[in-house]
């Protein structure tokens, strides 16, 4: 999820990634797997609060900020 906004800071990602969360744990699926392009201290911050744990980092996949 991705979102642009104006008033970054009100918690409105938390919110919807926890409903999010909530609504796929009601289901069947097993596995939630989240992507982050670093540096993003927030969103590390984050899934940390929704529970999801470092397994793996992908390392020179992408640039970003004109660096790997």
């Amino acid at each position: 999820m991705y979102l642009v906004l104006d008033n970054f800071g009100e918690g409105l990602c938390k919110h919807l990634n926890g409903h999010l969360v909530s609504a796929l744990k009601a289901t069947e699926v097993h596995t939630l797997i989240a992507g982050i392009a670093l540096p993003n201290e927030a969103s590390i911050a984050l899934h940390e609060k929704l529970d999801f744990v470092k397994v793996g980092e992908f390392e020179k996949v992408g640039i970003k900020f004109d660096n790997f």
